[in-house]
């Protein structure tokens, strides 16, 4: 299993089996070489991070400059 930023699609999808898996909106697509070519390697803990951050924020009231500043916060130990 991977863990990949999407460039293309601007968002972090787990790379399984040949099939990529959006775990915030449920998207499923099998990736071609384009795709590929567009993919940056995530570690698992921000693959987490945002996943959750995302999730808890669609679940929310919050703004999005208010989303921001909370995920910022909790990837700067991560050096992002």
């Amino acid at each position: 299993m991977e863990y990949v930023f999407d460039m293309a699609r601007n968002k972090a999808v787990r790379l399984e089996g040949g099939i990529a898996f959006d775990d915030v909106t449920g998207e499923t697509f099998k990736p071609n070489l384009d795709d590929v070519a567009e993919f940056q390697p995530l570690p698992y803990n921000i693959y987490e991070t945002i996943v959750i951050n995302l999730t808890h924020w669609y679940e929310s009231n919050m703004t999005e400059p208010e989303w921001i500043k909370e995920i910022n916060a909790k990837l700067l130990p991560y050096g992002i």
